[in-house]
């Protein structure tokens, strides 16, 4: 409190005492305790008053004497296991070191693959991870006076390099080395990177880490293997300046399954640890073949068009039939295309109605219209049997897939017969008609959505003049193709889910944790929490 402010309080008990004294004694013949009482009353409330007015402020300062913190991170894995008996002697120097625990708060730590509190060093530990124990330390101490001793071998089987890590601008790390640090030739795959999946008849990449450790000039062979066949070979070359390398291929998936790739580098005559020599990886070859039948009684151009078109995708398969055929020829097909339907469709469509199976139909002038009303539910059309030229127009309001880039300007007509479509159920219209430069409401393309299935249906032929024009506005067929690829995508996606769902990897190394995820639904497809799943 300054000198001003006591001079102010000084100031302010004497006037208040004059108030007092003036208002209950000057002249004043009453005498006695009650005005006495009221006169010490009335002079702590003046000085109370004036106290607000001076507003003093009464500061307090503590001084405290707070030791830094000393952590103690020990190495818990068992490759310093032979050195028990050093890092508990170590250990107890600086517990027991007076000087240190005057100036120091000791805390000590161990660390595996993660950080933990030290209660008993058990060296079981079969990962060591160096940078993820410091940056926990990091976290827990960011506001704290710290230093570091940690004792360990050195020797990292995970995490990012300690060397490089901004701890240590931090904290600062004394190191105590342990066991043998010392560095040995050595040639190792350090990494290999490849998909987890591969679709058939495709190629997918690996891509392989080399790193070499001494001081000779050496050449060496890094060889793939796919069960047991060596299907890549390349020699690299190190040096003591040029100690890593890169290796980048593309491999054949020629076969549906899961593919062992084993990956190996040559060994040094001086080499010890010679485990790092190889890597074994997995990747799953998945046949994702869309196989689409398209069945017609008729030949005509649309045909060959559509199957050019679907097949621009090498995922897709297109096979041409009779709609008499046997129905074991139809067990295998994802999708109908069927072309023109008339009476010889009645087989196929007894079967596609007993599986649900999902269809795209092409109709025009020769398609037979009391036959095609019978048999399916999700369009009908009057058809009054005289032929037509109808335009199309794209709707822009399409929502179940992007049509691209695809625009129907300038295309020629399609050959139709006029009559008057109804659409029923759930359905979305890509396309619409134009006659006679009138813009009707009828559909021309429509996609039909139910619970287990989903059609399309195109009302007019020579659709192989569109890919011709497409061809003619842009000098490539893509446009259209992408078109009509993103509709038989569509229409081939439908499948069921599932209740049991597994996650897991295709490869466990043996020092690190193996864990299986599984989850089930009820019929209704909600969790059951309460499920027996039986490994």
């Amino acid at each position: 409190m300054s000198t001003q402010t006591i001079l102010f309080i000084i100031l302010a008990a004497i006037v208040s005492l004059a108030l007092v004294l003036f208002q209950y004694f000057y002249k004043n013949k009453r005498k006695g305790k009650l005005s006495i009482a009221l006169a010490f009353l009335r002079f702590i409330a003046f000085f109370c008053g004036f106290l607000l007015l001076i507003n003093p402020k009464f500061t307090k300062n503590e001084y405290t004497t707070e030791r830094a913190n000393l952590i103690i991170l020990t190495d818990n894995s068992s490759s310093v296991a032979s050195s028990k008996q050093v890092i508990e002697k170590a250990i107890d120097d600086i517990e027991q070191s007076g000087e240190l625990y005057t100036r120091f708060s000791i805390r000590e730590y161990s660390f595996g693959a993660s950080l933990k509190e030290n209660d008993t060093l058990t060296f079981a530990e079969n990962n060591t991870n160096i940078s993820k124990a410091l940056s926990a330390l990091r976290e827990v101490y960011s506001a704290t006076n710290s230093a570091i001793v940690l004792i360990s071998d050195g020797n990292q089987t995970l995490g990012r390099d300690y060397d490089f890590q901004n701890e240590q601008k931090q904290f600062p790390i004394y190191p105590i080395a342990v066991g043998d640090t010392t560095r040995y030739e050595d040639v190792a795959i350090s990494q290999v990177n490849t998909n987890r999946y591969a679709f058939l008849k495709n190629k997918y990449p690996v891509e392989i880490y080399v790193s070499y450790t001494g001081k000779e000039d050496i050449n060496v062979p890094v060889k793939v293997s796919l069960n047991g066949k060596t299907v890549y070979r390349q020699t690299v070359s190190f040096s003591s300046t040029s100690n890593s390398e890169v290796i980048n291929t593309l491999l054949d998936a020629k076969s549906v399954g899961t593919k062992n790739l084993q990956v190996s580098v040559g060994e040094l005559k001086s080499e010890r640890n010679k485990a790092n020599n190889k890597k074994t990886v997995v990747v799953e070859v998945i046949d994702e073949k869309t196989n689409i039948a398209l069945v017609s009684s008729l030949l005509h151009p649309d045909i060959g068009a559509l199957k050019k078109s679907i097949e621009s995708n090498g995922q897709r398969s297109v096979s041409i039939m009779r709609p008499n055929g046997n129905s074991k020829e139809w067990e295998d097909v994802d999708l109908f295309i069927l072309y023109q339907p008339n009476a010889s469709f009645k087989k196929l469509y007894d079967y596609i109605e007993k599986k649900q199976a999902n269809t795209f139909t092409v109709t025009g002038p020769k398609t037979d219209w009391r036959f095609l009303n019978k048999s399916q539910k999700q369009y009908s059309k009057n058809s009054y049997n005289q032929e037509e030229e109808v335009f199309s127009v794209l709707n822009t309001g399409f929502s179940l897939f992007s049509s691209g880039d695809f625009s129907v300007d300038d295309f020629p007509p399609l050959q139709s017969s006029l009559g008057d479509i109804i659409l029923n159920g759930k359905n979305d219209i890509l396309l619409t008609q134009r006659i006679k430069g009138v813009n009707l409401k009828e559909p021309l393309l429509a996609v039909f959505e139910g619970n287990e299935k989903r059609d399309a249906v195109l009302f007019g032929e020579n659709i192989w003049k569109w890919r011709m024009q497409a061809y003619r506005n842009t000098q490539s067929f893509k446009n259209f193709d992408d078109l009509v690829g993103k509709l038989v995508l569509y229409l081939a996606t439908n499948k069921s889910r599932q209740r049991l769902t597994l996650d897991y990897e295709n490869i466990y190394a043996g020092s690190n944790e193996t864990r299986i995820s599984a989850t089930y639904f009820d019929k209704a497809f909600a969790f059951d929490a309460n499920a027996d799943i039986i490994l």
